[in-house]
């Protein structure tokens, strides 16, 4: 990581936040004697950013009213994109961990795995991240079908948000290290 934030900066700025579901995984690795991703201690550096990142989870991961899976196939899928090593595999071990898959990346790379409300998602991103300002009409009559407009723009806060953290991840070069697979052990 390209920063480096002393321990107690980290825990007195996490501590504020020992009760928000946003930072379980990291709770679980403080309480056990260990460093929060890097991702929390890079945020951790800047005044606000932990309470940033809690209300922007909150309203939409692990917050808002779309099913878990389809949020976690949108954020695989734009973290993929991104090349966001941090987000792409720190996702995988959550899907694990929750419950939710084995295998995150056989569901996003076969459609056969995915519902179609999944679908629809899947290629609102794929579109969405090839060029945001076209997107085909078509890419959002499939989305209607399986979302009211409420979930659309879910959909896409939840996109610019996995953007804007893959994009803090990439140029701080925040890596993950399997920190989330053995949080509970």
């Amino acid at each position: 990581m390209r920063v480096k934030a002393d321990q107690g900066t980290v825990q007195r700025a996490l501590l504020q936040f020992k009760e928000d579901p946003v930072f379980e995984e990291s709770a679980q690795l403080v309480a056990q004697g260990r460093d929060p991703a890097e991702m929390l201690q890079a945020l951790a550096l800047i005044p606000g950013g932990l309470r940033m990142l809690s209300a922007a989870s909150n309203a939409v991961y692990p917050g808002g009213t779309i099913d878990r899976l389809t949020k976690e196939l949108v954020i695989l899928e734009a973290s993929r994109i991104n090349d966001c090593q941090f987000c792409l595999n720190s996702h995988i071990d959550i899907c694990r961990r929750s419950g939710l898959s084995d295998d995150p990346i056989t569901i996003l790379k076969e459609s056969k795995s995915q519902t179609p409300a999944q679908q629809a998602a899947v290629a609102f991103v794929r579109s969405a991240m090839h060029d945001n300002n076209n997107i085909p009409d078509t890419v959002f009559n499939e989305l209607r079908k399986y979302f009211s407009d409420a979930h659309i723009a879910e959909l896409a806060l939840l996109l610019g948000y996995i953007n804007m953290l893959n994009m803090f991840n990439n140029t701080l070069q925040v890596q993950y290290n399997g920190d989330y697979c053995s949080a509970s052990d």
